[in-house]
């Protein structure tokens, strides 16, 4: 069966602001015509807002439900089961009558942290019921747990209780995730992919070298590239100050220059001023010519 629909919570929200009592049949919301009560305000507004969720998978699972104003509770599911909840979470006269009726008639009540109680009919071996003794015995069980406040001790764990009609008791105590605080773990070193989203990184670094060698020294070259070669490299020879070494590829050497290499003319630096005599200039006009014509 599906649950409410936002039309239905509404029309519920706001019968309960009106102090009117609300059923729910056959995921039908039904509304009183008068009220019953106070408007639906303070402890049991908030009862009923952390309930909802509950009431939900109630309708869902087919429960037939009755809310009032004052945030409490009670239900059937059509098949012997029954549960009450209120918005105080202890115990009350009306919640004892309730565990004692639902005992004495042979089912089992589950007590929930909140105070609410579910009370559905056990599934025993075939043949076998709870005889009356039994049954006194789990209605004694279950007063002695209220009056000595260990009911509610294991409420305030987490847990919930069951009594069962044949004396019979069971907690469902919840348990915290295992820590894994002071679980030693091996170091099994850098982590590959961590490595790949470094490599960009180690990039920029390396391409920040140079501008910060900049910084500490005037003279360095700031643009991360090699510096300009000497003349003498362009000619393919050694620079003056050091002798060429051998070259380490399959044993070549580094192809030598002789002094007359060196001394040729025509191996020399590209001319630093535009030469106006070259060949490709017009002739040039002798003005001493027009000086030594007769006028």
């Amino acid at each position: 069966m599906a649950g409410l629909n936002e039309d239905q919570l509404i029309e519920i929200r706001h019968a309960l602001n009106d102090g009117k009592q609300v059923w729910i049949n056959d995921g039908q919301v039904r509304v009183a015509a008068n009220a019953s009560g106070e408007p639906m305000s303070g402890p049991a507004w908030e009862s009923y807002m952390n309930k909802l969720h509950d009431i939900d998978q109630h309708v869902q699972n087919g429960w037939n439900l009755s809310i009032t104003p004052d945030g409490t509770i009670t239900g059937n599911d059509n098949k012997g089961g029954s549960m009450r909840a209120s918005v105080d979470p202890s115990i009350d006269q009306k919640a004892m009558d309730f565990a004692h009726s639902a005992i004495n008639g042979g089912q089992q009540v589950r007590i929930e942290p909140d105070g609410t109680m579910v009370a559905t009919t056990p599934q025993y071996d075939p043949g076998y019921e709870p005889d009356a003794q039994q049954i006194q015995m789990s209605i004694h069980k279950f007063d002695e747990a209220v009056s000595s406040g260990s009911l509610q001790t294991l409420h305030n764990q987490g847990a919930a209780v069951t009594f069962e009609p044949n004396a019979t008791q069971t907690e469902e105590i919840p348990l915290a995730p295992p820590s894994t605080s002071g679980t030693p773990t091996a170091d099994l070193g850098p982590d590959p992919s961590s490595l790949d989203d470094a490599a960009p990184q180690v990039a920029a670094a390396a391409a920040d070298e140079p501008a910060a060698a900049a910084a500490a020294d005037p003279g360095t070259i700031a643009t991360g590239d090699q510096p300009a070669p000497s003349p003498a490299a362009d000619l393919g020879g050694p620079t003056p100050s050091e002798p060429s070494a051998p070259s380490l590829d399959d044993g070549q050497q580094t192809p030598q220059f002789d002094d007359q290499t060196m001394n040729d003319p025509s191996v020399d630096d590209a001319p630093s001023t535009l030469d106006v005599a070259s060949s490709d200039d017009p002739p040039s006009y002798d003005s001493s010519a027009d000086d030594s014509s007769d006028v």
